[in-house]
């Protein structure tokens, strides 16, 4: 018996670290255009894409946030007021590692 709960929590534990967000941003630019104008174009492309889309406020630019349909998992656009423009992070879940259309649509936006 011990041994069978101690393999449903590794395994539960496993489960958890599989959504994780893989730290290298398979996007990392910038633009010459505003963080303003950037995220007014990435947004509907995303949203259009992934209905759901959330938008968020920073304190240095936006952020926008889609999660996949069946794990929840977020991707997000970090969007940053630059010198002259903006600063471009893509982020996306290991499942979705292997899709160009999220970072595709981001470099159209450049």
């Amino acid at each position: 018996m011990r041994r069978l709960i101690t393999m449903i929590g590794v395994l539960a534990l496993a489960g958890c670290a599989g959504k994780a967000v893989d730290p290298r941003a398979p996007l990392d630019a910038t633009t010459a255009k505003s963080a303003e104008s950037y995220a007014q174009c990435l947004e509907p492309k995303w949203a259009a894409f992934k209905p759901g889309l959330r938008k968020e406020d920073t304190e240095n630019g936006y952020k926008l946030t889609v999660e996949a349909a069946y794990s929840a998992s977020p991707a997000w656009a970090q969007i940053d007021r630059a010198n002259e423009g903006a600063h471009v992070r893509v982020f996306l879940p290991p499942e979705w590692a292997g899709t160009n259309g999220w970072t595709d649509m981001a470099k159209d936006c450049l």
